[in-house]
């Protein structure tokens, strides 16, 4: 048997226990997610990096392409001549040499690998503490 004022005092107590575990489960909910976010931030890193190399690369070698084709010798300056001894009215333009920079990734957080960047900012917690 309880008073009336135990009995609430009791119920008020079930009642901030109920909220308690739901927010311990909430807390358990956010930080699963956040361990699936960050998986998927490290390999979209891996992505971003093969990607920028890659279009770097690309960029390369179609100037590259356009140095072999080009200039005295080159196969356009022999089908310029081979034009005009063939007097076709169709005339070889030059193409442009592509200068597409890519932009390197600069952030802290993509130079290094993300694991390095949580393992100091946990460092750096302790030492704020």
């Amino acid at each position: 048997m309880a008073t009336p004022t135990t009995l609430i005092a009791l119920l008020r107590a079930v009642e901030f226990g109920w909220q308690q575990t739901e927010i311990t489960k909430n807390a358990a909910a956010i930080h699963e997610m956040g361990v699936k976010i960050y998986d998927k931030l490290v390999v979209a890193q891996g992505h971003v990096e093969k990607l920028g190399n890659a279009l770097r690369s690309s960029v390369d070698y179609y100037n590259r392409f356009l140095g072999s084709i080009e200039g005295k010798g080159g196969v356009f300056s022999c089908g310029r001549q081979l034009g005009g001894l063939a007097n076709s009215d169709d005339e070889l333009e030059e193409l442009a040499k592509l200068q597409l920079d890519v932009r390197e990734m600069e952030s802290p957080e993509w130079s290094q690998p993300l694991l390095a960047i949580a393992a100091g900012a946990g460092e750096e917690d302790r030492e704020r503490e």
